[in-house]
């Protein structure tokens, strides 16, 4: 991921710490100032943020964690928007769901912190359940706007980091998707890709998902995250993360907790990839089924 910056007094290590940020909403002339926490990998004398935003196609970092240098760059999510655009007939089917058809709604822009459908199993049959798109543990006690950005759950380390082992161990989930954005570095800048199976078929991402109650609130909040890796080697010709997408044949020992990271290194399905237009950037537009469209080099 980008930037990588030099820092001559940054040793090698693993860190959670605070960053300052001002998000530019394209053509918009908006910029907000945020401050989130995000994970950063310092390697001798450089460091490099690699927990996603919780914010809409790239962010200008003004603070460089980890280093005394205070040099701003482009960071980019790692899966930070994508599509649940299928009828109920089809997730029906590719998911193997028992339940009465809910209203479905095509989303084409699905950006964290939205509902989402997500995919469960109790009692022995599988149902969609709409979730926040960003995991808040049950543990947390601050208020909703102080947490953290977890709609991406790293597979390295989700199996021991406090955010998701929890939940990796006892609550499972699969999120259906028709496809998802990631944003490669070309010559007249980040521009938005959109990806897909190739056979055009439901994906299905590893996800965890929690329970919690905001203090002083009367109900409870079910909330999601997606599981994201390495990219494999032809998906690293466009970013250098993806989604752990499972195989149909691995739901139910996923969502079972019988199997576990071992699923992490499965190929995953063929993809296919073509370029699709900027106004992906904006946030908000989730209903315009022309966001998916190949657009001319």
């Amino acid at each position: 991921m980008t930037p990588m910056r030099r820092c001559a007094d940054a040793p090698m290590r693993m860190t959670t710490m605070q960053i300052a940020v001002a998000n530019a909403e394209p053509n918009s002339g908006v910029v907000r100032r945020t401050s989130l926490w995000l994970d950063s990998l310092v390697t001798g004398n450089r460091c490099n943020v690699v927990t996603p935003l919780e914010l809409s196609g790239r962010c200008w970092v003004t603070w460089s964690p980890g280093c005394s240098s205070r040099d701003p760059g482009w960071i980019s999510v790692m899966c930070g928007r994508f599509t649940q655009s299928y009828t109920w007939t089809e997730v029906h089917e590719a998911m193997s769901l028992i339940q009465t058809a809910p209203n479905l709604r095509p989303r084409y822009n699905i950006a964290p912190t939205t509902k989402i459908d997500v995919l469960v199993a109790g009692n022995g049959a599988r149902a969609l359940m709409p979730m926040r798109w960003g995991l808040i543990p049950g543990w947390w006690k601050k208020p909703l706007k102080d947490a953290p950005a977890t709609f991406n759950a790293r597979a390295e380390t989700v199996a021991t980091k406090p955010m998701f082992r929890a939940a990796f161990k006892s609550r499972r989930c699969i999120i259906p998707a028709s496809g998802f954005y990631e944003w490669a570095t070309e010559k007249d800048g980040k521009q938005p890709h959109f990806f897909s199976a190739a056979d055009g078929s439901i994906l299905g991402f590893a996800g965890l998902w929690e329970r919690w109650r905001e203090p002083g609130a009367n109900e409870d909040m079910l909330s999601v995250t997606i599981i994201v890796t390495s990219a494999n080697e032809w998906m690293r010709r466009y970013h250098d993360r993806m989604p752990v997408t499972l195989a149909a044949e691995d739901y139910d020992g996923w969502l079972s907790c019988a199997s576990g990271a071992e699923l992490f290194e499965r190929p995953g399905p063929q993809m296919r990839e073509w370029r699709v237009s900027k106004r992906v950037n904006r946030v908000g537009n989730d209903d315009d089924p022309t966001l998916i469209e190949p657009i001319d080099v």
